[in-house]
């Protein structure tokens, strides 16, 4: 008992030095990602997008690619936002991005833009599913009369039986 508690005892004190060490670690930046947090926190997008204007040259300048990654999304999603929070929008500047962007980069940019690519999805079900049902060809009625609920439906507007369920709807 007193070695699995001596154990747990000496984890503990190896992660408060961890998390001593790393918040003593200070960024260079640290200063004006408080001050984009504050910024969004009192709803000033634009005060924000400006200290975020000043972050991703020096980041890329540094070649610290993941603050840059960070500070060129969070930019694209305070512009959508103030845009209206339109998805297409955001999607389209972030594939520029992605062309600029240093190669170190691009997988978790592009790892973002699917993640919007599926909310934009997620948002827009019912367009997809619209366009698939006018896409869809209309089947061949007997006597030229028309077939009113599409594929599986009778002539006369009742659906026939389904072959899954074996009941009629």
């Amino acid at each position: 008992m007193t070695g699995k508690a001596n154990h747990v005892k000496w984890v503990g004190w190896a992660l408060l030095l961890l998390v001593t060490v790393r918040t003593s670690a200070a960024g260079p930046r640290d200063d004006l990602w408080n001050q984009v947090d504050d910024a969004i926190k009192r709803g000033l997008p634009k005060t924000a997008i400006a200290i975020l204007d000043q972050i991703i040259p020096e980041a890329l300048q540094d070649q610290a690619h993941a603050e840059a990654t960070k500070a060129i999304c969070r930019k694209i999603a305070l512009e959508g936002q103030i845009q209206g929070g339109k998805a297409e929008e955001m999607i389209v500047r972030l594939e520029t991005e992605i062309d600029e962007a240093p190669d170190p980069m691009k997988p978790v940019m592009e790892a973002i833009l699917a993640h919007w690519y599926w909310q934009y999805f997620q948002q827009n079900y019912w367009l997809f599913r619209l366009r698939l049902r006018r896409s869809r060809r209309e089947p061949a009625c007997i006597g030229g009369l028309e077939c009113a609920g599409g594929p599986g439906s009778s002539p006369w507007g009742r659906r026939s039986s389904s072959p899954r369920s074996g009941r009629s709807r």
